[in-house]
Parts: C-alpha cells; sequence; structure tokens
C-alpha cells in the first residue's frame, strides 16, 4: 500500500529575533525499511 517512514525532529539551535524567542528545528523522513530519505527542511519555531 505505502511506505512505513519514520519521522525525526531535533532542536538545533534558539536565538531570538524582534524580541521574541525561536527554536530552530531540523525534521527528516526516511523509509524504515532501506533508510531512503524522502524529505528534510528545517523550520524555526516560536516559542512560547
Amino acid at each position: 500500500m505505502g511506505a512505513t517512514v519514520r519521522i525525526t525532529t531535533r532542536a538545533t539551535d534558539k536565538f531570538e529575533k524582534r524580541g521574541r524567542r525561536y527554536v530552530r528545528h531540523n525534521a527528516e523522513v526516511v523509509d524504515v525499511d532501506n533508510d531512503t530519505l524522502y524529505f528534510s527542511e528545517t523550520r524555526d519555531i516560536l516559542s512560547l
């Protein structure tokens, strides 16, 4: 039907911009069976 994937995220950095705090995350989507990388991205997420 489809692939079984593993989604992993890691917080890699904390920073402040314009008086707001952010955390930078790296995310990867990998096939469980053969370790094929399907997707990778970096996001800056507002920290509360």
